[in-house]
């Protein structure tokens, strides 16, 4: 089981382009928001580097993080006021599978927001990033196995329920994790998320993200 909040991390700070937009419920549905990338104009980040890159591929919204001990997520750039259920496909294309990545939620800034997260080696959790730097362990000590989780080059769905300051995340249908959090407070930003451990090269593309009204 990994030890997130033992781990020495280092950040790339990615900021959408422009003011975020307060998202509001699509007409006849329940849904705030979605994309299914086929548009590389929709508004999410655009980067790429030595140390990574977050950018449209192939349909689908790629993370790729290049440094070991390095973490790194992108953001569409909307404010969602309160409660958000959120779906994607993340889709593990290649690099160690003990790397991270998953859902953002209550995304305040850079320095503040909360991540549920898989490993492509079978495990779960719910974390939140604090004070820039800092991430703290919200679901346990560390990481737990599930067997829910499709390990290696895999899809896994990924659903996170944040509803006040409680947490659900859901992994191919099924629960995995569970969490409370008053620390960044409602509402925020929603997004993806990636980072590796002592090996670089994780590289997920994640696809069919939909942000509704739980």
């Amino acid at each position: 089981m990994k030890r997130i909040g033992q781990t020495a991390l280092v950040f790339l700070l990615l900021l959408p382009a422009g003011c975020a937009s307060v998202a509001t419920v699509l007409p006849g549905s329940d849904v705030f928001f979605q994309d299914d990338f086929s548009n590389p104009a929709s508004g999410w980040d655009r980067t790429a580097g030595t140390d990574g890159e977050t950018d449209y591929a192939d349909g689908t919204y790629r993370l790729f993080s290049a440094l070991p001990d390095y973490y790194l997520w992108a953001n569409p750039g909307r404010l969602f006021e309160r409660d958000v259920r959120i779906e994607a496909d993340a889709i593990k294309m290649g690099g160690p599978n003990d790397g991270v990545f998953g859902l953002i939620c209550r995304y305040h800034d850079a320095g503040n927001f909360d991540v549920c997260m898989i490993s492509a080696d079978g495990q779960a959790g719910i974390a939140r990033v604090q004070s820039g730097r800092d991430l703290v362990m919200l679901s346990g000590e560390s990481l737990e196995p599930s067997s829910r989780i499709q390990t290696g080059l895999a899809t896994n769905h990924l659903q996170a329920d944040c509803l006040g300051s409680t947490f659900a995340f859901f992994v191919n249908g099924e629960q995995v994790a569970a969490a409370s959090d008053t620390a960044i407070g409602e509402g925020g930003d929603v997004g993806f998320w990636l980072g590796n451990f002592e090996m670089p090269g994780v590289d997920v593309h994640f696809d069919n993200l939909v942000v509704r009204r739980p």
